[in-house]
């Protein structure tokens, strides 16, 4: 308030006796006037929103939503079904002694194993790591049963056998990688590229147990089955992955 008087000393006296509560309503009188004229506190800067994506190429680990994308996929090659098949090849261990007077070596009994048909396996959710270097899955089955697998076999004399074996089979191991990319164009769509990794993975099995034939044969028929795992999984399992991978991206970002 301003102070309006033809006497400027009792003015002076009027201001100096005014208490601290009257000074306080008149500067929020002030404040008020300030507010109708007006002049009003500036607002906050607002954030800026997060650039979107577009035109440029980056890691899947680089996605806001690239490791659950990545454990979705992981999850639903879990529920297919993989059919291994037996590769075309006999697995043998054959006895020789040498004669002792040509010197030459003679086979006196057979051990041998050919797998026919092939069995169903599915892989149990696996473990990941997903950084922007790329993915490594390490892969630990806990158990694969089968039955009713057609083999031929010999053992002892050189005698080839039809029958029908069952396995069963723990802690089946292996480490996949690759390098997923995610591509986006000028209007944020995405499309995924999938890199496998130049070196094959190994499948290693833990326990193993047979039925229906006898157990000299057991290091053959764990080396056929390991062996047709091998070809299978490394030729199908990265596009099982890429393949439930690429139904995710769509869902996420492949769509305008």
């Amino acid at each position: 308030m301003v102070c309006i008087s033809r006497v400027r000393v009792r003015c002076a006296k009027g201001m100096a006796s005014a208490n601290v509560p009257s000074l306080i309503m008149w500067a929020a009188a002030i404040l008020v006037l300030g507010a109708w004229s007006g002049q009003a506190a500036e607002p906050p800067t607002p954030q800026k929103s997060p650039v979107a994506l577009s035109n440029t190429t980056i890691p899947l680990a680089e996605h806001p939503q690239g490791r659950q994308m990545m454990a979705t996929a992981a999850r639903q090659a879990s529920l297919v079904d993989i059919r291994v098949q037996f590769l075309d090849k006999t697995y043998k261990k054959d006895v020789y002694v040498r004669e002792p007077v040509t010197g030459k070596k003679a086979r006196v009994s057979c051990r041998r194993f050919r797998g026919v048909s092939g069995f169903t396996m599915r892989i149990d959710e696996p473990q990941f790591t997903l950084t922007t270097k790329g993915l490594t899955i390490s892969e630990n089955i806990s158990r694969i049963s089968a039955q009713g697998i057609k083999v031929k076999w010999q053992l002892g004399p050189c005698v080839e056998n039809t029958a029908g074996i069952g396995v069963s089979m723990s802690d089946v191991t292996f480490v996949y990688k690759a390098r997923p990319m995610l591509t986006f164009d000028g209007n944020g769509i995405c499309r995924l590229t999938f890199n496998q990794a130049s070196d094959n993975f190994r499948v290693k099995i833990g326990g193993f147990n047979i039925t229906g034939v006898q157990n000299d044969l057991d290091k053959l028929i764990k080396d056929a089955f390991r062996e047709s795992m091998n070809v299978t999984l490394n030729g199908m399992y990265g596009q099982l992955i890429s393949d439930e991978l690429m139904k995710v991206t769509v869902d996420v970002c492949g769509r305008g």
